[in-house]
């Protein structure tokens, strides 16, 4: 079995060191507005209304965002002190929350300007939840996350943890709006669906997880099935999945020098191997299962798709992927994650000025990419 390569990711992004990633989260696309989950979580509220601190200083990185199509984005992250940040884009300009719970956030899964779910750096099983006014911890949280957490509504999220049964590895959970569920009987049944790399949900009904057997998991809404992956070679890994609709796409590594690249329709429950014509190049001879980390991958639409690894970000147009740089934020900048709505991509990181890091967030309309200012 492979190592959890997104575990390894969150980390090497904390400390500074590891590949360029980008994000695999969910990319809300068209969602109705369904209010605020309050009523579901319990605990202290552990932030005050969003209102923005004048003094607040903008050091760190931001390392997950969540976008709506409504040109409306969540960013969090840690500041220079190790202090969680939590970042709101609306009309065109960054504002700062104040007093996000935490010692930094590392993902965050937004289906509307209401509900957030976010889980925090060192101690992960602190899920915290955004209500549009303030935070509160979720109780209870997912058993021991693993991987970005998907949320296509503010009743339901889906995340892999690492329970697993039988030490097979890390297994899908979701949330109905009430409870956790951890889904150990598709390892008990079905050995094949442990050891999950990634996960992503387009709604309530539909959500894929990819490991590195190969193969997949799909969701229905009531329970999860095997959906073998067109790749019987066994070192092929997929390890990054994101799905609209009932459109997924799924990336990875092969042996051979080049990436692994897979379709999925929904609707008729099928698969394509589009690794020849996709043309996402293969970073790296050495990366070993690595050139394309869990979480890497954010898909709006079928035909625009955002990705990145070892030999930089590439934009999926429905056929193949071409080279889509962003602009250089000077020596020591690093986008770290990114979110895909129909209209826009969102990037964070970090950039370095005087040996400081500042958090840093690029736009991408599908052309060209804008540096934007920071939150004030």
């Amino acid at each position: 079995m492979a190592v959890n390569n997104g575990w390894l990711a969150r980390a090497s992004r904390r400390f500074g060191v590891g590949v360029v990633v980008v994000a695999a989260v969910f990319c809300a696309t068209n969602l109705p507005a369904t209010g605020s989950a309050s009523a579901a979580v319990s605990g202290p509220a552990v932030a005050s209304p969003p209102v923005v601190s004048p003094t607040a200083k903008n050091t760190g990185a931001l390392q997950a965002v969540s976008c709506l199509p409504s040109r409306w984005c969540m960013a969090v992250g840690s500041s220079a002190n190790n202090k969680s940040v939590a970042w709101v884009w609306e009309h065109g300009a960054w504002h700062q929350l104040n007093d996000p719970p935490g010692d930094g956030l590392v993902n965050v899964s937004c289906p509307t300007r209401t509900f957030c779910l976010a889980f925090n750096t060192d101690r992960l099983f602190d899920a915290v939840v955004w209500n549009g006014t303030t935070w509160r911890f979720m109780t209870p949280g997912p058993n021991s996350p693993k991987s970005d957490v998907s949320c296509p509504s503010s009743r339901f999220c889906a995340v892999i943890n690492g329970v697993g049964a039988h030490k097979s590895g890390p297994i899908p959970e979701t949330w109905n709006g009430q409870a956790w569920k951890s889904w150990k009987d598709i390892c008990n049944t079905q050995p094949s669906a442990c050891g999950d790399f990634d996960i992503s949900c387009s709604s309530a009904t539909t959500c894929v997880t990819v490991d590195a057997q190969p193969s997949a998991a799909v969701w229905n809404g009531k329970d999860w099935h095997i959906s073998d992956l067109p790749a019987k070679n066994s070192v092929t890994i997929p390890t990054a999945v994101s799905c609209t609709g009932t459109f997924c796409l799924t990336i990875g590594d092969q042996t051979t020098s080049k990436a692994y690249v897979a379709t999925y329709d929904a609707s008729s429950q099928s698969w394509k191997n589009v690794s020849s014509s996709a043309h996402l190049p293969w970073p790296a001879p050495t990366c070993g299962g690595a050139c394309f980390l869990a979480g890497t991958l954010s898909c709006a639409t079928s035909t625009r798709c955002l990705t990145s690894g070892l030999a930089g970000f590439f934009a999926w147009n429905g056929h193949q992927f071409r080279p889509a740089p962003p602009k250089s934020a000077g020596r020591g900048s690093k986008l770290s994650r990114v979110a895909c709505v129909k209209t826009f991509c969102l990037a964070v990181g970090y950039r370095t000025v005087n040996h400081v890091r500042k958090p840093l967030s690029e736009l991408w309309n599908g052309t060209t990419w804008k540096i934007l200012p920071q939150a004030s």
